[in-house]
């Protein structure tokens, strides 16, 4: 995914230069400094410059951030100014961003991308046979949807749009508004729905993510050229037999062997990093304050990835959207298999010294 120049590439970068220069300070029980939380704050800023999202995801590095500062500050005045100081920039830079937009248009706002993508939830509850759309008064008249709605779905949306606009006289800022209005009352009419909605966005292919070098050959290849080197099996095999690229098919191996390394690594941190805290909190006796930086770590950092996936597939969610967490989902992945390899390892031998 890092090929190409991308606003999720530079925003990426930005998130794991703060991850990490948080983690590494709490490994080595480094008291926060002013001018250290304050720069790593400013980096959320310039993140979220890049991607607006970041006003709502920075929320979720709270916990990790709070935690660094309350292990190693014993203050708590200190404490509450450094978080302050943290956070800071981008609630300045928000603010300052909404008062230029006023200035210059007379409505506070970020940015209008929400009429688009904040009315995908609507055609997911369409694919379930609901139409969220027919008992508000805003929407009589509107057009048939465009079929298949997964492919069509930026079509549908921007027939919203129209609609709105030419129908109700909206501008982009108040359909934006009306589209998050609809959203939090489709999350209020439609609670069960709303959360298969969700799920549904989650496919197979983000398992896929923490180890794919070969994918990513591929990937290159499509954004450069315009194609892949092979498409699916058939395509490949016809490539091999006809005009020799032998390559292709140890590329087709490759690729299916990095795939089940890149999910042993996911299922091991998904399935791994709670079963882990769990056991090491039972064994402080549900201590939390006994638990080890290691461990808190990780579950920052699983937290992190599910708070990611969820934030973005309650609305959607793109792989792309994932990459500032997937390397923190590799790490705790090649974690967990390093214990249960270590472990394996002790009761083999042990069964061997018992013999």
């Amino acid at each position: 995914m890092d090929q190409c120049l991308l606003t999720d590439s530079l925003n990426t970068s930005l998130i794991v230069i703060v991850l990490c220069t948080i983690s590494i300070k709490i490994i080595d029980r480094s008291p926060p400094k002013t001018a250290t939380v304050f720069g790593l704050g400013t980096l959320i800023l310039i993140a979220f410059s890049i991607r607006e999202a970041g006003n709502f995801l920075q929320f979720l590095l709270w916990p990790i951030v709070l935690y660094w500062i309350i292990r190693n500050h014993h203050v708590w005045s200190m404490r509450a100014f450094l978080f302050m100081l943290f956070i800071s920039p981008i609630f300045l830079g928000v603010y300052g961003y909404k008062t230029w937009n006023e200035h210059r248009t007379d409505k506070r706002f970020i940015t209008t991308a929400g009429q688009s993508t904040m009315f995908f939830p609507v055609f997911k509850l369409k694919k379930q046979g609901i139409d969220a759309l027919k008992d508000d008064p805003l929407f009589q008249g509107l057009p048939e949807y465009v079929y298949p709605l997964d492919e069509q779905v930026m079509i549908n949306s921007y027939a919203i749009n129209k609609h709105l606009h030419t129908q109700h006289n909206f501008d982009a800022v108040e359909i934006s508004n009306y589209a998050f209005t609809t959203f939090f009352r489709l999350w209020k009419t439609y609670p069960v729905e709303m959360v298969a909605g969700t799920f549904s966005e989650i496919r197979e292919k983000q398992f896929f993510s923490s180890f794919m070098p070969v994918e990513t050959w591929v990937k290159t290849h499509l954004w450069a050229r315009g194609s892949k080197p092979f498409q699916k099996r058939r395509d490949m095999m016809e490539k091999v037999k006809t005009e020799g690229q032998y390559e292709l098919l140890l590329a087709y191996l490759a690729r299916h062997i990095e795939r089940i390394i890149s999910i042993l690594i996911s299922a091991a941190f998904i399935i791994g990093a709670p079963v882990l805290f769990y056991r090491t909190l039972k064994k402080a006796e549900y201590r939390l304050q006994s638990l080890p930086d290691q461990i808190w770590l990780i579950t920052f950092y699983w937290l992190l990835y599910f708070g990611y996936t969820f934030a973005y597939a309650m609305v959607h969610l793109e792989q792309r959207y994932l990459l500032p967490v997937v390397p923190f989902l590799t790490i705790g992945g090649i974690l967990m298999l390093n214990q249960a390899f270590f472990k394996l390892k002790t009761v083999i031998r042990s069964n061997n010294f018992n013999r």
